[in-house]
């Protein structure tokens, strides 16, 4: 499978994720489930664009960015989109293997400190059932750094029939 989409971040630290086409369909990508982290509000949202109805999943402490560099010394380095990244091994934890730290090595990712922004991983791990090898690469392209989303994106209420988690009906 194939996907595409739009990632936006605001500078209070919100981000918006949608989908916009799936294997070509841009009738499947709007299909997909979309999501929203409020980080005025500390609130997460999963977004049906179909039906316009956002379900209210989480309320957390809003948060702050992470541009510190710690752990990342010695770590090779790429530029991906124009981005300067750390890239770093992604493990797999399997509770059921009696992993609960130390997983198995299952690609790369590369992030930027700089930004606080994951800008692409490439994994490769088994199904569930364990009869498949599925290989997922995530990447953000068309990278805008400095350019604010217009603020209405995040406009929940605006754009959406707000579900708490009982009455998704």
């Amino acid at each position: 499978m194939v996907a595409e989409g739009q990632f936006y971040r605001s500078s209070d630290g919100s981000i918006l994720m949608r989908w916009t086409s799936r294997n070509g369909s841009e009738a499947d990508g709007r299909a997909m489930r979309g999501s929203l982290w409020d980080n005025t509000t500390g609130t997460a949202y999963s977004l049906d664009f179909v039906n316009k109805r956002a379900t209210f999943h989480a309320k957390e402490a809003p948060t702050s960015p992470d541009t510190s560099a710690k752990g990342t010394e010695g770590l090779p380095r790429e530029t991906i989109g124009g981005v300067e990244c750390t890239v770093e091994p992604v493990e797999l934890i399997d509770p059921a293997k009696g992993q609960t730290e130390n997983g198995t090595l299952a690609g790369k990712a590369c992030f930027s400190t700089d930004y606080d922004l994951m800008v692409k991983k490439d994994i490769t791990s088994h199904s569930n059932d364990g009869k498949r090898v599925v290989h997922s690469i995530f990447e953000l392209y068309d990278i805008h750094i400095g350019e604010e989303p217009a603020p209405s994106l995040f406009q929940v209420n605006k754009n959406f029939l707000v579900l708490e988690p009982q009455n998704q009906n």
